[in-house]
């Protein structure tokens, strides 16, 4: 704790104040002295002590002095016995730093008798009442928000208010706490209140097995902050029963999380968890589920002094605890309630869930919960959950999903103590549920609950398969999800080979074989089968690999232009003899303050990303498309990758159709990251298709092509080959086009009704580019969204995503713009506009987009992917980025193309081979070596 707290606290003034309310022997103080003397030697240090206990102030003193003397410390001890909830508030405000362990205890009344009178245990009753209404009255924030009880105030939490009230401007605190103030319900005013006025800079969290406390089994942390709200960035250490500690970050937008859901800090999780965990935002939790809309948790008898409520026979047997297991229970047939002495509960009339109230945070699984009929009583080591009106189908849903990783793995997160609260099983979020799948989960719920000892293995591994597959978990989160509960390895092979298993079996029964890379049959062009642009698929040579890697071939005047660029250089550097008319007009409109053309004739530098590429960067002139080593143009396929499609994705056509397809994709890194923000994974059509930038991310992200549209036939033949077969060219001005896509999605509306839909597209954008000098609304090409619209009207999707350039904002003044949106959100209750940059999604390449989601306002909540990365400074100086970035720098040019052979001007190196072994993570991605997930998890 002294460690993190010298990271935030600098002793550098001439006096020092500190504080300990609740000093016991002052062996806190004691260690801070020791940590700090070299850079106390010249500080006076003043110290405030208190204790309730005399014998250990006057220990306390003691050792602080002779510490002191022994480090050549100058310090005042001011030592004051008594109750420093009261007399330390005359401290508030002043401290430097404080380092406290407040006392956990709850204020109440002793459990014994130990007056002597009547009279005298109530004048002590109402002496404690009002003693405790004048700490309320004081310390406001660490009220519980409800009490369980006629007493409900914890020191533990009043004594940490009191900490860090004593704190003056840019002050540090450091306190021990019992772990439970970071999850648990009642502690929610004063999570906030600390989070919105104090920097909390370090949680190290002891599990209860560490046993720190000698005999006691208790979890607990140490929590250091400092007075003033500078970052919300919290350093999470956890430390085991041996204590090896393994590091957290919550960053800042973790903390938006943290935030949103009652300032509870999962401890038990790092990034990988957290993300799945941020995923789970767009389910509602268990207490708002429309499913579960009438659902009662309650505990029924208390168990304080059972055996006198109990009997031989009767008409309710008597449930505990111990009795219950997964899916199964054993009551005493001898042990039933006494009637005459206890009231029997309404819920012992009803089928309900009952789950252990005790549950160690050590074990393998925490939630151990069954189903029992009316008849039975359970005590409160149980929890019960039940619908009053009989439910017995959701009943069983619930237990299934209960009783799986995925809802075990969002209440692990949130329990800091031995008991699984209600209140913290509400707070798990579970996603709605299609009737097939609460079908199945019912099915499998139903073996379990018979108990085959033969088939429960397997019927378990369907069940947690089911609900992963319900939460859309890909088999990496599963396997991460998995991790978290430290399963033996066979174990856990097991469960990811069954749900592998189950995905693909779900893919196969609702899809097509369309949409697998490199099919390229059934393609639609409207015209002959055996026309040679259909052939084009089948001339692939095998002997290909690296495709596409063909660049441009140069005019000997290029090539003498290029010479004279270094890299990050332009047509700036280029001398005025040399003989270009292209040159004369670049001058000539720079004269005229028609704009820099910075990026015309420039060469790339290798230690930034590429800039936008558009359709012609196979010409110098038209951008910064010179290779930043070769003196040349980037090849098609160092273009792709700047794009972010993989070596395996083939283009088709002419070298000029190529060039276009890729200039106009949309790069399926960024559609990769846009998908998975959805609350959902479902079927997807894509309206001007291209090559299928779009398409392929959201296949990336676990959805399935239903059809794709374009009027361009090599971007059709690009699409089927590397996306879905049901890819057809055609004019989506054309009747005849729109009925063939609306019926081909009603037609899988009709076969999947559980599977949300969504309509892709990005209307052609050359009439919107800021390149495109005559741009306005009179070009025809900017109306094709009414088309996009017309579809989208004519299906009714769960929602949409538009793409396009920039510069569709400020066409006519932005009234274009506002037209657009307007018309966008009369087919959706709700849309969300955002501005995105690749080189943000960790795409090698500045390229501005705007992305327009449209649908519920679930869908478009949480819509905006996190960035990963930040592009370079602008400036040409020695330093290439923010001293201290939000994120890792965006991958430059040259970790994204270095392995690809060298080649000339007009030369086609697609049969070479690689030059070396992948020289960074994102080479990898681009050979096929990690996945898009695996790709981005590496920057976290």
């Amino acid at each position: 704790m002294l460690e993190e707290l010298a990271k935030v606290f600098r002793p550098n003034k001439q006096v020092v104040t500190l504080a300990d309310p609740f000093v016991g022997d002052g062996r806190l103080i004691c260690c801070f002295l020791e940590h700090f003397a070299p850079q106390l030697i010249h500080t006076s240090v003043i110290i405030y002590i208190s204790d309730i206990d005399s014998s250990a102030l006057d220990v306390a003193q003691r050792n602080i002095a002779e510490i002191a003397a022994k480090n050549l410390i100058s310090c005042e001890i001011y030592a004051e016995h008594g109750d420093a909830f009261v007399s330390f508030q005359k401290l508030f405000n002043s401290i430097d730093c404080c380092l406290t362990n407040p006392p956990w205890l709850l204020l109440k009344p002793p459990k014994k008798n130990l007056f002597s009178s009547v009279a005298a245990s109530a004048e002590f009753l109402h002496a404690l009442e009002k003693y405790e209404q004048a700490i309320k009255s004081v310390y406001t924030q660490s009220q519980p928000i409800k009490t369980f009880g006629r007493w409900g105030t914890n020191l533990a939490r009043v004594g940490l208010e009191l900490a860090f009230r004593l704190l003056k401007n840019d002050g540090v605190c450091a306190v021990v706490s019992p772990a439970s103030f970071v999850s648990d319900q009642v502690s929610k005013p004063l999570r906030k209140w600390l989070f919105k006025n104090f920097t909390i800079t370090d949680i190290d969290y002891y599990v209860p097995e560490a046993k720190l406390y000698g005999v006691a089994d208790v979890a607990s942390i140490t929590l250091v902050g400092k007075k003033g709200q500078y970052t919300h960035s919290v350093h999470i250490r956890k430390f085991d029963s041996k204590l090896k500690a393994l590091d957290c970050d919550i960053g800042e937008k973790e903390f938006d999380y943290v935030s949103r859901n009652d300032y509870v800090i999962p401890l038990e999780i790092n990034s990988e968890t957290f993300s799945i965990l941020q995923g789970f935002e767009a389910f509602p939790q268990l207490k708002e589920h429309s499913e579960f809309t009438g659902l009662v948790t309650s505990r029924e008898i208390d168990e304080t002094r059972i055996s006198e409520k109990l009997s031989r026979n009767g008409e309710y047997l008597f449930l505990k605890g111990y009795m219950v297991s997964r899916y199964n229970f054993s009551a005493d047939t001898e042990k039933f309630i006494n009637s005459d002495k206890v009231v029997i509960p309404p819920s012992a009339h009803k089928s309900r869930i009952v789950w252990r109230d005790v549950s160690r945070m050590s074990q393998a699984r925490r939630i151990i919960a069954t189903i029992v009929p009316p008849g039975l009583v359970a005590g409160n080591s149980l929890g019960v959950a039940y619908f009053p009106k009989d439910n017995d189908f959701m009943l069983k849903v619930l237990l299934g999903i209960m009783s799986s990783f995925v809802f075990e793995f969002q209440v692990r997160l949130l329990l800091t103590t031995n008991h699984v609260s209600a209140g913290i099983l509400k707070l798990a979020r579970i996603p709605n549920i299609p009737e097939q799948t609460a079908s199945q989960i019912v099915a499998i719920v139903d073996g379990l609950l018979n108990q085959n000892p033969q088939d429960s293995t397997a019927l378990q591994e369907e069940l947690e398969s089911t609900v992963a597959l319900l939460y859309n978990l890909s088999p990496e989160q599963f396997s991460s999800l998995l991790s978290a509960f430290q399963l033996p390895y066979e174990m856990k092979q097991a469960h990811l080979q069954r749900y592998k298993q189950i995905e693909s079996d779900y893919s196969r029964l609702h899809f097509s074989p369309a949409g697998r890379i490199g099919s390229g049959h059934g393609v639609d062009l409207g015209q002959d089968k055996n026309s040679p642009d259909v052939l084009v698929l089948e001339a692939q040579q095998e002997s290909i690999n690296i495709p596409n890697h063909y660049a441009a071939k140069l005019s000997d005047l290029d090539m003498e232009i290029l010479s004279y660029v270094p890299q990050g250089g332009n047509w700036k550097n280029i001398p005025e003899s040399v003989p270009s008319q292209r040159l004369v007009q670049i001058r000539e409109s720079y004269r005229e303050g028609k704009g820099s053309r910075s990026t015309y004739y420039g060469r790339l530098r290798p230690d930034r990303p590429a800039y936008t590429i558009n359709t012609y960067f196979s010409r110098p002139g038209n951008g910064c498309n010179a290779h930043y080593a070769q003196e040349r143009t980037i090849s098609q396929r160092e273009a792709a990758r700047f794009q972010s499609f993989p070596d395996s994705f083939v283009f088709h056509g002419p070298k000029g159709a190529i060039d276009k397809q890729i200039g106009n994709a949309v790069p399926p890194l960024l559609a990769f990251q846009l998908a998975r923000t959805l609350p959902f994974k479902g079927i997807f059509i894509d309206l001007f298709c291209g090559a299928g930038g779009l398409g392929l991310g959201f296949c990336w992200a676990g959805w399935f092509p239903i059809i794709a549209n374009d009027i361009d036939k090599y971007s059709i033949i690009t699409h089927a080959a590397n996306i879905q077969e049901e890819a057809f060219v055609g004019d989506i001005n054309d009747e005849k086009t729109i009925a063939r896509i609306v019926q081909a999605g009603r037609l899988a509306r009709t076969l999947h009704p559980n599977l949300p839909l969504f309509v892709l597209g990005g209307p052609p954008c050359q009439g919107f580019s800021t390149a495109n000098c005559g741009r306005s609304a009179r070009d025809q090409r900017n109306w094709l969204f009414k088309a996009y619209i017309h579809v989208v009207n004519l299906l009714k999707p769960e929602g949409f995503l538009f793409e396009n350039v920039r510069g569709i904002l400020n066409l006519e003044g932005g009234m274009f713009f506002q037209m657009i949106k307007h018309e966008l959100g009369k087919v959706a209750e709700s849309i969300s506009v955002l501005q995105v940059n690749s080189a943000c999604f960790g795409i090698p390449q500045r390229r501005e987009r705007i992305i327009i989601v449209g649908g519920s306002t679930d869908v478009v909540r949480h819509c905006a992917p996190p960035e990963i990365t930040c592009p370079p400074a602008k400036h040409d100086g020695p330093e290439v980025g923010l001293l201290f970035p939000l994120h890792h720098l965006t991958p430059t040019a040259e970790e994204a193309i270095s392995d690809l052979p060298p080649i000339h001007q007009g030369q086609d190196g697609s049969t070479l081979n690689y030059l070396c072994p992948p020289q960074s993570v994102y080479q990898q991605l681009m050979r096929g070596m990690i996945t898009p997930q695996e790709y981005i998890s590496s920057f976290k």
